[in-house]
C-alpha cells in the first residue's frame, strides 16, 4: 500500500509491514524517529479499512501522540464517499484515485 501511494506521487509515506508489525516497539520507535528527523508536523495513519486496521491505528496513534506534533487517523469514510465505492486500502486505488486521497488529506473533514 505504501509503495502504491509512493508511485501515485505521495512521497512522504512509511510502511509498517502490516498490523502485527506496526505495534512492535522497534517499528514504533522507527516511525516516531523518522517523523521527527524529517520534521513532520502531522502524521496521518492510514492502515487498512478493516477491524484489525482500525484497532491497530488507534493503538499506533496513542503511542505516537506524545512523540509527534500531530497524529490523525485517515478518514476512510470520506474517501469512500468521494470515490463512490467501497475500498479497503491504498493498494486498491488507481493513480487517479489518489487525487481523492489528497482531497481527504488537505480539505476540511
Amino acid at each position: 500500500d505504501a509503495l502504491k501511494a509512493y508511485d501515485a506521487g505521495m512521497k512522504n509515506v512509511i510502511c509498517t509491514f502490516g498490523t502485527s508489525a506496526a505495534l512492535v516497539h522497534s517499528t514504533l520507535e522507527a516511525i516516531s524517529s523518522t517523523a521527527n528527523l524529517l520534521g513532520c508536523t502531522k502524521l496521518v495513519i492510514a492502515l487498512d479499512r478493516d477491524a484489525p486496521g482500525a484497532t491497530t491505528s488507534i493503538k499506533l496513534a496513542e503511542f505516537l501522540e506524545s512523540r509527534v506534533p500531530m497524529v490523525e487517523l485517515f478518514n476512510w469514510e470520506k474517501l469512500v464517499e468521494l470515490l463512490g465505492r467501497d475500498v479497503k486500502d491504498f493498494g486498491e486505488l488507481s493513480k487517479e484515485d489518489f487525487f481523492s486521497v489528497q482531497a481527504v488529506l488537505y480539505t476540511n473533514k
